[in-house]
């Protein structure tokens, strides 16, 4: 049956390379359209890490009791398939669109269409008191009331430490980063209109912004700050040349070693118990030489393990849209409305693991929302919602292919771009809060826009 199971997921294998592939050639921000980079996470999640179940003869959600893969050759099997039904879902519209021959025009986009700098000078300045003061409110508080040395063993528990310090005010702390975020690819685009080039100062701004997302302990943030920067860039100067991809290509896989391997092992691995009586180099060695159990191993892409936890317990109860509607009652205090409705993640770990739940106060194991939607409507509603879904991503996708898409438009899809590799590994409340945060971006540009028109 194992057998069987790796036709699926080498047909899930085909589907998601062609999608990378076309989805690259087709757009003007090549490896860095929606679809390219939705196609790369299903890729890790349900190509990868299939075939590292295969490998290790286990799997599970957890990071403790491991089920063998021997007693579960048929929910792999049922998973695999599922798994292959799902992804060709989602991405069916770009399968069909790689059968046609259909090809972007990526010359450069006449700079008159753009229209003129959004408030350079305001920007600059925006620019210079939001990264001093969130650096003095960080550090000073930071430092005061847990300690740097304390801090910094802790980074690993960024999100405990923000919430125990900001209290309810952690998510707008955090939020204050994107608004900041959100000026340097202001800057980054003002650059680019005046000068068509990327000035040494904003790449002063960048590389301080990098500390302090450094500083918060995540890694994903910085990826994402680099990759819409030059979304912009390449969306206005067009396909980059295949010198200038080489180039890419080494700087951002210098970049996932450096944050990726090197930043989390500092930060987190050597802390381990099984990982005592090594020294960092040693440990370095032994992530670089196995990146590929390194990539997939640990808890952010266990959502084909939770597909199969589902499987392997069938006789649960149709949620019928509870945790969607967890996303739009968020912003009610559970002080007030105790019962509301929690997030698939929540649901998840509750139902399968109320023992790993209620012992850890709330804590969650990863799901996607195909597992989430299946938990809801089953799997047939699991797989039309998906093709919504899929249409959705198609539609976002077609905006990075206009050649005169407004000024407006490109910042707002470079922040959203990017995140289309996290939104099928996590849950929707997760999603949703995530653009939540990100809605301050738009607003900050419409802002902007507006102090711009009125200002001329």
């Amino acid at each position: 049956m194992i057998k069987l199971s790796f036709i699926a997921i080498f047909i899930t294998a085909i589907f998601t390379i062609l999608s990378f592939v076309q989805s690259s050639k087709r757009s003007r921000v090549w490896i860095f359209s929606p679809a390219s980079l939705l196609s790369v996470g299903l890729f890790v999640m349900y190509v990868l890490r299939p075939v590292y179940i295969v490998r290790k003869n286990e799997w599970s959600v957890e990071f403790i009791n491991k089920n063998t893969l021997y007693t579960s050759e048929s929910e792999f099997f049922v998973a695999s398939i599922l798994s292959m039904v799902f992804v060709l879902v989602v991405l069916f519209p770009f399968i069909l669109e790689s059968f046609r021959n259909k090809k972007v025009e990526n010359s450069d986009i006449n700079i008159r269409y753009l229209g003129n700098a959004i408030l350079p000078g305001n920007v600059r300045l925006l620019c210079y008191v939001a990264f001093f003061a969130l650096a003095l409110a960080f550090f000073s508080i930071i430092i005061l009331r847990v300690g740097l040395i304390n801090y910094y063993n802790s980074l690993g528990l960024r999100h405990v430490l923000l919430k125990d310090v900001f209290g309810p005010f952690a998510f707008y702390f955090m939020t204050l980063f994107f608004f900041l975020h959100s000026l340097l690819l202001v800057k980054v685009y003002n650059s680019l209109v005046l000068y068509r080039r990327i000035k040494s100062e904003d790449v002063f701004f960048i590389l301080l912004m990098i500390v302090l997302y450094a500083s918060l302990g995540g890694r994903s943030n910085i990826l994402f700050l680099l990759i819409n920067v030059f979304f912009i860039f390449l969306y206005i100067n067009g396909s980059p040349r295949k010198d200038l991809k080489i180039k890419l290509v080494l700087f951002f896989s210098f970049i996932f070693l450096f944050f990726g391997v090197l930043y989390r092992v500092v930060l987190r691995d050597v802390s381990f118990a099984e990982n005592s009586n090594k020294n960092i180099s040693d440990l370095l060695l032994e992530k670089t030489i196995g990146i590929f159990d390194f990539i997939v191993d640990g808890g952010d892409f266990v959502q084909f393990d939770a597909l199969m936890t589902v499987l392997s317990r069938p006789n649960f109860d149709l949620l019928y849209g509870k945790t969607i509607l967890s996303c739009f009652t968020s912003f009610i205090p559970r002080a007030i409305w105790e019962g509301k409705p929690r997030g698939g993640m929540t649901e998840f770990t509750q139902t399968f693991f109320p023992e790993h739940y209620y012992h850890s106060l709330g804590g969650e194991y990863v799901v996607s929302w195909f597992v989430e939607l299946i938990l809801n409507f089953g799997y047939f509603g699991a797989i039309f919602v998906s093709l919504i879904c899929g249409w959705f991503v198609y539609k976002v996708e077609k905006m990075t292919r206009a050649r005169l898409l407004p000024a407006i438009w490109i910042l707002v899809i470079s922040i959203l771009s990017v995140r289309f590799f996290n939104i099928a590994k996590a849950d929707l409340f997760n999603n949703f809060m995530v653009f939540m945060q990100l809605a301050f971006i738009p607003l900050t540009f419409g802002v902007l826009f507006y102090l711009s028109r009125r200002l001329k």
